[in-house]
């Protein structure tokens, strides 16, 4: 099998802008600061966890207001 790749600042971005997020709202959404999200939109490492959740939630059609709906 192979390795899946990283996702890239670009891909985060697009990523995000998929699921109707900015960087304000996806920092919210993923527990972490503003400057976190920005440092993955510019090329930081991002999390594998971070990844997937992402990409499976477009795949899925998942919106983060549904994700947090029982909090």
């Amino acid at each position: 099998m192979a390795k899946p790749r990283k996702m890239t600042g670009s891909q985060y971005t697009e990523a995000i802008a998929t699921l109707g997020l900015n960087q304000t709202t996806a920092a919210a959404f993923l527990h972490i600061a503003l400057r976190t999200s920005h440092g993955y939109a510019n090329g930081h490492r991002i999390p594998r966890a971070v990844q997937l959740l992402l990409q499976l939630m477009i795949e899925h059609k998942i919106k983060p207001e549904i994700a947090v709906a029982g909090r």
